[in-house]
C-alpha cells in the first residue's frame, strides 16, 4: 500500500479507536456490548501496530514536533494552542535559567491535518506533554540541563518547568503512546521554548 493509503488507513483506525474508547466510558453499557467493543478495540490496536513505523507522515517524524493541542504562553501571558502560533509571535522560553520572551522565527513543520504518533509524558506535578520520540527535552543530568531525545526519557527523570514566578524542576511520572492530529515544530532565536510549561530544545 502506498504511503498516502497507509496514512488514510491510520487516520481511520485512530478515529475508530477514539470512538470506541468514548463508548466504553458510558456507564449504561450492557455486558455483551462492552465485551464486543473491547474486542474490537484490541483488533484496532493490533492493526495500528502492524502499520510500519515511518510509513505514515514520514516528513513529520524527521524532527521533534508537537501536536496541534500543545499549549504555549504568549507575550500577554495567555495560554494558546500551538495551532494558533504564527511566525513573529513572542513566546516564553528559558534562557540561563530565566523565563524570557522570544519571537518564533520559523516552523520546521506546520501540518495541521497530519495524524502522528506521540509520546505522552506525565509529570508528578501534573504537567502533560505530547512530543515525537526524537524531540529534544532538557533533563537534569549531574546537576546540569542536558538535552536528550524523548525516547530516552525515563520515569523519575527530572525536567525543567515553568513555576509561578520562576523555573522549577518536575519528575517524570509515566510515559505512554498516543495519536494526535497536527504536527508543529516552531523555532525561536535561542532554540528553546516552553510548551505545556516544559522546557524544550527546538533547533533548525
Amino acid at each position: 500500500m502506498k504511503e498516502s493509503g497507509l496514512e488514510k488507513k491510520k487516520e481511520d483506525l485512530v478515529e475508530e479507536k477514539k470512538t470506541i474508547e468514548d463508548q466504553l466510558k458510558k456507564e449504561d453499557l450492557d455486558k455483551d456490548t462492552k465485551a464486543s467493543l473491547q474486542s474490537r478495540l484490541t483488533e484496532v490496536d493490533t492493526l495500528l501496530e502492524d502499520i510500519p513505523v515511518g510509513a505514515v507522515a514520514a516528513v513529520a517524524v524527521a524532527g521533534g514536533c508537537f501536536p496541534g493541542s500543545a499549549m504555549f504562553v504568549d507575550k500577554r501571558g495567555q495560554q494558546r494552542s500551538i495551532s494558533s502560533m504564527h511566525i513573529g509571535d513572542e513566546v516564553q522560553v528559558i534562557i540561563n535559567g530565566e523565563i524570557q520572551l522570544e519571537p518564533v522565527i520559523t516552523f520546521i513543520h506546520c501540518q495541521p491535518e497530519v495524524m502522528q504518533e506521540y509520546l505522552k509524558i506525565t509529570t508528578e506535578k501534573g504537567n502533560i506533554l505530547k512530543i515525537t520520540e526524537d524531540h529534544l527535552l532538557f533533563v537534569e543530568k549531574m546537576g546540569q540541563a542536558t538535552a536528550i531525545p524523548a525516547r530516552d526519557v525515563e520515569a523519575g527523570d527530572t525536567l525543567y518547568v515553568r513555576g509561578d514566578h520562576n523555573v522549577e524542576t518536575d519528575a517524570v511520572k509515566s510515559i505512554s503512546i498516543v495519536h494526535e492530529k497536527g504536527v508543529y515544530a516552531p523555532v525561536t532565536l535561542s532554540g528553546t521554548i516552553l510548551v505545556n510549561d516544559v522546557h524544550h530544545l527546538v533547533l533548525l
